[in-house]
């Protein structure tokens, strides 16, 4: 399995998957938004993205292929951005999960008030609009280059 940054040609094939796992397709427009692919071989399996908002990041769209799932894609996925966004300088990762709140936990988010997210965040699209008042709000800080977090 190898990771790499999302291409123009790729926008079907993720949605695709996003539409399986019932989550909103990804606008690969977007400037602020760093995402990539799982890839076996040429075949896509897996994908995550995060938005830039000042010093924080929103995870989204982390969605893998039911075929090979429970392989440790999205695990991978995750990790490649959390230390992407760490080395880009971004003090925390928020997300915004429905239903995979036990499996962020295990990954090290902790759960917030929904109140409690940064403006930045909570203008965004993914926040005020896209994900339900019900999705649970989850942050983890990164630690900086330093070791720092």
């Amino acid at each position: 399995m190898k990771i790499r940054p999302v291409r123009s040609h790729d926008s079907e094939r993720i949605n695709r998957l996003l539409e399986n796992a019932k989550l909103p397709p990804q606008d690969l427009s977007v400037d602020h938004v760093q995402a990539v692919v799982a890839t076996i071989g040429e075949h896509i399996v897996g994908h995550a993205a995060v938005e830039v908002h000042g010093q924080h990041g929103l995870l989204r769209s982390v969605v893998t292929d039911p075929e090979v799932q429970r392989q440790g894609i999205a695990s991978a996925l995750v990790t490649h951005l959390e230390k992407s966004a760490s080395d880009a300088g971004l003090d925390s990762l928020f997300l915004l999960t429905e239903t995979a709140f036990d499996y962020f936990s295990r990954l090290g988010y902790e759960a917030r008030e929904r109140d409690t997210a940064p403006d930045s965040i909570r203008e965004s699209s993914e926040y005020s609009i896209v994900c339900p008042s019900s999705a649970a709000l989850m942050i983890k800080q990164l630690k900086k280059k330093d070791g720092h977090g």
